[in-house]
């Protein structure tokens, strides 16, 4: 959503540009035309961007397991598989990796990335995965799935902000439903952007080629 981006923004000592991306209605895995691992989406993320926000799960099917938990999985039709291929996309466009470094070989040498188009110049990029709130739906099953895509984080040493655990929102302390409104996404923009100072990841990009 717009607002929360808006919110953030006004948060960053030294904004550039704040892009949303986001597709309503898409999930992280499957076979949808826009899910989050398909080309077409990770070649929607601007050349210029130095951080990657990661954040869904709410349309996804399903439970994640701990036989899903691992680099090799590569299987777009769970979120973890989705999530490597999405990410190693990611690192395709923007770092220019190729099937010949050690990682590719390893884990993703069954990837066609022949429809990634990768950036004129190489850069490093921060991937941060964002956990939904939780209560307004499937809260079970994200619940769940909240503690794998932290295990998932881990696993890459990617940066991960628990939107859900740490907003305070609830049944009983927001009436907004699915869709917040604009005091619910002040909150979250607050809260990303102090989590990104308390990690110290706003002032590393600066000459980071």
């Amino acid at each position: 959503n717009n607002h929360k981006h808006y919110y953030l923004k006004r948060r960053l000592i030294h904004p550039k540009k704040i892009y949303n991306l986001g597709h309503q209605g898409t999930a992280i895995s499957g076979t949808g035309a826009t899910a989050f691992w398909t080309d077409g989406r990770v070649n929607e993320i601007p050349a210029d961007t130095d951080i990657v926000f990661i954040m869904g799960g709410l349309n996804d099917p399903g439970t994640i397991t701990d036989a899903q938990v691992t680099y090799d999985n590569c299987d777009t039709n769970n979120i973890i598989g989705a999530l490597n291929v999405l990410i190693s996309k990611i690192y395709y466009r923007f770092t220019q990796l190729t099937s010949s470094d050690s990682s590719f070989v390893s884990y993703y040498q069954d990837i066609d990335y022949s429809g990634v188009n990768q950036i004129s110049e190489p850069k490093k990029i921060l991937i941060v995965l964002l956990l939904q709130t939780r209560w307004f739906a499937s809260t079970n099953r994200m619940f769940n799935n909240a503690e794998y895509q932290k295990k998932w984080a881990r696993m890459w040493s990617i940066p991960c902000i628990d939107v859900g655990d740490k907003t305070g929102f609830n049944t009983f302390s927001t009436t907004s439903g699915l869709h917040f409104g604009g005091s619910e996404y002040y909150h979250i923009g607050v809260l990303i952007a102090a989590e990104l100072a308390k990690y110290n990841l706003l002032p590393i990009f600066d000459g980071w080629k």
